[in-house]
């Protein structure tokens, strides 16, 4: 998994040179509520839900008539949950095709970037995205009573909203905020021996809020 992200990303960055790309920075959390009630019984202590970041690369596409861009991403995210020298940690690797909607524009012309358009930033540069994606989360409980690795993938689909601040015609500042949720993933939990402790099934659940730093290298 973690050498196909880097090919991901590498690919996203060659064909960046002839068209636009973008970086997203995030602040992340990541609950999964019975996982966590698992560990804490496990261990005896009360790990809260873990927080981190999040940095994704994408790659630019859009429809030619409406105002419906396309962002495939590939992304990494770090959480951590410290607690008395132990900690839980929580590294992702993630694909999502974000999707977004111009409501204000949605006829508009979306051939360069805000900055270039006629119109208030509002209307030419909010938003809506709907973010599917896959996951591959490794998970790390580093606890005197549990030395647990495992690892779960799994499907979530985000919902957000952003704006595009168009700063040049080569540079977009869009910040912006997204709610994820999967189904219910399951996590199986051992101590050493290794003896089997017990399986559940939680709903993850994300909050991220960041900035995308779109570059546009096409422009002449």
């Amino acid at each position: 998994m973690k050498n196909l992200f880097l090919f991901t990303v590498c690919y996203f960055l060659s064909v960046s040179l002839c068209a636009q790309t973008g970086i997203r920075f995030s602040y992340s959390n990541f609950t999964a509520t019975e996982w966590t009630d698992l560990i804490n019984e496990a261990t005896g202590k009360r790990y809260a839900s873990p927080t981190g970041y999040y940095i994704g690369v994408d790659y630019w596409l859009r429809l030619k008539q409406k105002r419906i861009e396309f962002f495939p991403e590939a992304g990494y995210g770090l959480v951590k949950a410290d607690l008395d020298q132990t900690g839980l940690e929580i590294r992702s690797f993630g694909f999502h095709l974000n999707t977004n909607v111009y409501p204000f524009d949605f006829a508009g012309d979306c051939d360069c970037p805000t900055w270039s358009k006629e119109g208030g930033i509002l209307k030419k540069g909010f938003f809506f995205q709907l973010s599917p994606g896959v996951v591959r989360s490794d998970i790390k409980v580093n606890d005197p009573i549990v030395v647990q690795n495992g690892n779960a993938t799994y499907f979530h689909l985000g919902f957000g909203a952003g704006l595009d601040i168009g700063l040049s015609d080569f540079l977009t500042i869009t910040p912006l905020v997204k709610y994820y949720i999967s189904p219910p993933v399951e996590y199986s939990l051992t101590v050493p021996g290794p003896i089997f402790f017990g399986t559940t099934q939680s709903n993850i659940k994300q909050f991220m809020a960041g900035i995308r730093v779109g570059l546009r290298f096409d422009e002449r």
